[in-house]
């Protein structure tokens, strides 16, 4: 198995491990809660990269005029 296999496998083992922690601990909404905040957190994320990404090409165009 390479490294990323091995990487990728221990990830999803952890991640599943925590949703069952939180299953445990929150019930099911606890997971839907959950759920919700990281799905939020994922699109602050992607605006903040696309913000980044057009940053750095009005840096690149400046830089080559």
């Amino acid at each position: 198995m390479f490294e990323e296999e091995r990487i990728g496998v221990a990830a999803r083992s952890a991640a599943d491990g925590v949703g069952q922690a939180i299953l445990l601990v929150h019930g099911r909404a606890g997971v839907e809660e959950r759920v919700r905040e990281l799905e939020v957190e994922n699109l602050r994320l992607q605006h903040l990269v696309a913000e980044l990404l057009l940053k750095n090409q009005r840096l690149r165009r400046v830089d080559q005029s």
